[in-house]
């Protein structure tokens, strides 16, 4: 006779689910209209001086609250340098917190989306694993957090990921949720991002920016232009832009390895390049457009 499920069971169960196929970057769109669109609007909004809080509801280990850090850090620096953005991460396991905390990631999760000039730059190999930068995780503030449960001390907030979560939940705890992340969490003209085929009900705005929805907290009074801070276009020399692939990272361009080649082993090609190497790739900026096949 099958034993009933322990407490110990359902931890278990509830990391699994949780966890699922994370990656860096993943589906690469939402990041760049992040930077590209919602944030130059909401600064012109609330004035260039404003702070910056966005709050990943269910960041799994860590990947999507640090690909937002990343992000945003590269694109704005002048927010992070002056102490003006801010990530609340909130993650059921309590395992996971405590992951995303530390910031440590395995050899395979940093190989699934995170570009190894962003690995060279954001993190710090310890052995086996990769640790994130101090200026990323002091960025987040981890906590647990049940999404049906109480919201203790979650901040107002300009943007707010829920991607590919609320089909974990019936339609009521779903409207619930959203009710709630519109009246408690989001500031007015907020945005909220969710997965694919994931939608709201009446009361939010749709934007789109590119290939990616996003939708508007309710306000009396929305900006009606704005002017989005825009990447600069490679130089069209042999020197590509590097960017936020949707899979794999790529090589640097100064690397002559075999494609069989480690991370490691294209990292010490990408610190002998030097910034004088003239092979060494421009970074014209951290979202240029991926190429298409």
């Amino acid at each position: 006779m099958s034993q009933p499920p322990t407490s110990t069971t359902a931890l278990v169960e509830i990391d699994t689910i949780t966890a699922a196929e994370p990656s860096f970057f993943r589906d690469i769109h939402p990041f760049r209209a992040l930077v590209e669109s919602v944030i130059p609007e909401i600064l012109v909004a609330r004035g260039a001086a404003a702070a910056l809080t966005i709050w990943c509801a269910a960041d799994s280990n860590g990947q999507e609250p640090y690909s937002v850090a990343i992000a945003v850090t590269e694109a704005f620096p002048e927010l992070v340098r002056n102490g003006r953005f801010r990530i609340v991460a909130t993650e059921l396991s309590a395992g996971e917190v405590e992951r995303t905390k530390a910031g440590r990631f395995t050899q395979r999760e940093v190989s699934r989306g995170l570009p190894v000039r962003h690995l060279l730059r954001h993190f710090q190999q310890d052995g086996t694993e990769w640790v994130a930068s101090r200026q990323l995780r002091q960025i987040l503030d981890v906590r647990v957090l049940d999404l049906t449960g109480s919201w203790p001390a979650i901040p107002k907030c300009d943007i707010v990921f829920l991607r590919d979560v609320l089909m974990l939940f019936d339609p009521e705890a779903k409207r619930t949720i959203l009710e709630r992340i519109r009246g408690e969490v989001l500031r007015p003209a907020g945005h909220l991002f969710l997965g694919d085929g994931e939608s709201v009900d009446r009361g939010w705005t749709r934007r789109t920016a590119g290939r990616t929805v996003s939708f508007v907290a309710p306000v009396a009074r929305v900006a009606a232009s704005f002017s989005p801070r825009r990447v600069e276009p490679p130089e069209p020399t042999s020197r590509p832009a590097t960017h936020l692939p949707a899979a794999l990272p790529q090589r640097s361009p100064a690397c002559t390895c075999g494609p069989g080649a480690t991370v490691q082993a294209c990292m010490s090609v990408e610190r002998a390049a030097g910034p004088s190497n003239p092979n060494r790739s421009a970074v014209s900026g951290p979202l240029a457009q991926t190429p298409r096949s």
